[in-house]
Parts: C-alpha cells; sequence; structure tokens
C-alpha cells in the first residue's frame, strides 16, 4: 500500500483565476513546488484532484483544459516535481453543455477521482493526507480515512468562516509550504511513535 499527497490545483497550488482559461494564467503560489518536491522526496505520491466546471459551462473545452493540465505539469517539472496523477472532474448538473451536465461520482465533494487513484496506485487512506482551500476539496479524502488540511489560499480563508469547513480539517495551513512543513511531521512523529 502507498501513500499519497491528496492535491487541489486552483487555489492550492496555483493561483486562483476563477475559471483559468490559458496556460499562460499559470502561476505557482509561493513555495508550492519546493513543497511539492519535498513531499515526493518523503515517498508520497503525488495526485492532483480538480473540479473543472468551466467545461461543462462552456468557458473552455476539454480539449482546452487537457492543453493547460499538459503545461501545468510541463511547468511542475521543469521545477522538479513530477506528479504521480491529476484527476479533473468536468461535469456540472446545470451546465449548459448538454454533454457534461450531469450529476456524477467524481465532482468532489463526491469520492470518483479518489477512488479512481486508490485503484490504481493502491493507497493506503490512513497514511496519505488531502490538501486543499474548501470543504469540498477535504471531505472525500476525509471520509476514506486520510488527514486533512485546509489552506488559507485561493478561497480558503472565506472557507473557513464557514463552520462546515471545520468540520473536514484536521488542520489549518497557511499555504501549501506550512501544510508540507505540517506533513513532513507528522509523518515523522508517527514513524518515531510506532519504533
Amino acid at each position: 500500500m502507498k501513500k499519497a499527497v491528496f492535491l487541489d490545483r486552483d487555489g492550492t497550488i496555483i493561483r486562483d483565476r476563477n475559471y483559468l482559461r490559458s496556460a499562460e494564467q499559470i502561476e505557482f503560489l509561493s513555495g508550492a513546488p519546493d513543497a511539492l518536491k519535498a513531499l515526493k522526496s518523503a515517498g508520497f505520491l503525488l495526485i492532483v484532484c480538480t473540479n473543472q466546471s468551466a467545461i461543462a459551462r462552456g468557458v473552455l473545452s476539454e480539449q482546452e483544459y487537457r492543453a493547460i493540465d499538459r503545461r501545468f505539469r510541463q511547468m511542475m517539472l521543469a521545477r522538479g516535481v513530477s506528479l504521480d496523477a491529476s484527476y479533473y472532474c468536468p461535469h456540472l448538473p446545470r451546465g449548459s453543455v448538454s454533454k457534461f451536465a450531469l450529476k456524477c461520482e467524481c465532482r468532489k465533494p463526491a469520492k470518483g477521482m479518489f477512488a479512481a487513484a486508490q485503484k490504481r496506485f493502491g493507497i493506503d487512506f490512513k497514511a496519505s493526507y488531502a490538501v486543499g482551500d474548501s470543504a469540498r476539496d477535504l471531505q472525500p479524502a476525509k471520509a476514506l480515512g486520510a488527514t486533512t488540511i485546509l489552506v488559507l489560499t485561493g478561497k480558503g480563508r472565506r472557507a473557513l468562516s464557514a463552520s462546515r469547513s471545520r468540520l473536514f480539517a484536521d488542520y489549518i495551513c497557511t499555504d501549501l509550504r506550512t501544510a508540507c512543513q505540517k506533513i513532513l511531521a507528522l509523518t515523522h512523529d508517527s514513524a518515531s511513535s510506532s519504533r
């Protein structure tokens, strides 16, 4: 069984543009690539799970999204970070593109993307973490037994004011860099106590 860190993308790793429309808009949040590099070095799989309702809303096509995702992953590689997987949900029940206007099992807070990763990689959720800037980023991982961290970047500060977010966040951190530090500290503590 493998351990993983499940990551929201917009507002957690990169600046939230309220529907990222082109690769030129990708801007990494301060310290994010270095944090991911440290997690990878500690033996975690890095798995992005992102809702992309812009596709269902007709703001961008699925092909455009995939091109942005390819560029995002290339930019990560250029900074020494290799993502193990990047899952996305294009659906929204009230979407304007009929192909994607449906209730699905992948749109967070549903567990579909997390379950797909578990099936593919054999993930031990009890040894895994989820980091995101909203309750829905954390809810599926929490239900599956992972430790969850709400970051205050992106929509995080607004999410923190909602009592619902506190139900799903085991920890609250300023950003991905401090979330990484927390994960590494918890992993070290767990390893020490099991000796």
